[in-house]
């Protein structure tokens, strides 16, 4: 499954800005993957000393069921 996300300037991700952008199978995950992705905390991008919002950040997760 691959997520994109938006990381605000302070390292969180916006919950609005998570976007499943593959899901296979579908239906499944997705609300797990978005929940997930909700709690990152990221070291922000800082240009010229100021924190920087950045979009498009994609992160790919690997769900694995046991048998």
């Amino acid at each position: 499954m691959i997520v994109e996300l938006t990381v605000a300037e302070d390292g969180t991700v916006p919950p609005d800005s998570i976007v499943i952008i593959e899901a296979e199978p579908q239906g499944y995950f997705e609300r797990a993957a978005a929940k997930a992705a909700e709690k990152f905390k990221y070291k922000p991008k800082v240009v010229n000393g100021k924190p920087q919002k950045v979009t498009g950040v994609k992160y790919r997760f690997s769900f694995d069921l046991a048998d």
